[in-house]
């Protein structure tokens, strides 16, 4: 499975947002929202590190089993899924933004 970062695509998202001649604010401002996406992520697995150990979630990690790898793939395709929503919602109410 190959997963790529939404950050890699968000200059050709945000050209297609803006039209490609917008103000460098609009396009910095567009940028601000499509990296905010990182955070809940971010935080979240500071926590879970912090609070399991480096050691026991390295091993967690290995060692699943094969209900646990399909609830992780589960839980990345709903999120996939969830971001593509917001990107939709947020690209037909752009003019009302």
């Amino acid at each position: 499975m190959c997963v790529h970062s939404f950050g890699i695509y968000s200059s050709t998202v945000i050209n297609n947002i803006t039209g490609g001649s917008s103000p460098l604010s609009i396009v910095l401002g567009w940028s601000v929202v499509i990296n905010a996406f990182y955070i809940p992520g971010t935080l979240l697995g500071t926590f879970l590190i912090d609070y399991l150990g480096l050691r026991t979630t390295m091993v967690y990690v290995v060692h699943t089993t094969k209900l646990v790898c399909i609830w992780i793939l589960f839980c990345q395709i709903v999120g996939l899924l969830l971001q593509a929503a917001t990107g939709f919602a947020m690209s037909t109410m752009y003019s009302h933004i």
